[in-house]
């Protein structure tokens, strides 16, 4: 499963990895999967929250008073994960499936979290009144638009650049194309439905 994350969320994965060890936990919950979404934000599923007026400053502190407090004696090595974790990761993979998608990203991941509803992420996402309906729509809705905060798509550095980089790793390019694709596959869906 690992093998199909986007870049950005393999870089999630190693903040959730650091968060869970900061707070003393042997083990990655949906709680330290969220605060590594917070960290890696400047993906999807950060913007998706944001659309939807998270503050994702906001986030850490809730966590932390809803996460146990760990010991100081955490191992070295690879962190197992909870059930709830497990669960989310699960459903990220089909959210990804069901929006025709080959790799996974940091919108799949949130969807997943959310959608595991026993999780502190999930229960933290309530509290801020984050529905998964809702976060369904926003992830689609910045999926249409083809970019994120930051990014530039068409104009003179092409569909595929950005202003910030306009030589972006094949990685890049092809996250960036697949949303376009996913963009036109909406469109196309949409005046199929139109004809008589």
């Amino acid at each position: 499963m690992f093998d199909r994350f986007k870049d950005g969320a393999g870089e999630m994965m190693n903040f959730a990895h650091e968060e869970a060890r900061r707070l003393g936990h042997d083990y990655i919950g949906t709680e330290h999967l969220l605060l590594g979404l917070v960290r890696e934000s400047s993906g999807l599923g950060a913007a998706s929250l944001r659309a939807l007026g998270v503050e994702l400053d906001a986030i850490p502190p809730m966590v932390e008073a809803l996460a146990d407090h760990g010991t100081e004696d955490v191992t070295m090595g690879q962190l197992p994960f909870t059930v709830a974790a497990k669960g989310a990761l699960e459903r990220s993979l089909q959210e990804a499936a069901d929006l025709g998608h080959t790799s996974i990203g940091t919108e799949h991941l949130l969807l997943g979290m959310i959608g595991q509803e026993q999780g502190i992420a999930a229960q933290v996402l309530r509290d801020l009144d984050v529905k998964l309906s809702e976060a369904q729509r926003a992830v689609l809705e910045v999926l249409r638009s083809g970019s994120v905060p930051g990014e530039r798509s068409g104009g003179s550095h092409g569909p595929f650049t950005t202003a910030e980089d306009p030589n972006p790793t094949p990685r890049q390019r092809l996250d960036r194309m697949e949303r376009l694709v996913y963009k036109l596959a909406e469109e196309i869906e949409s005046l199929r439905s139109q004809l008589p």
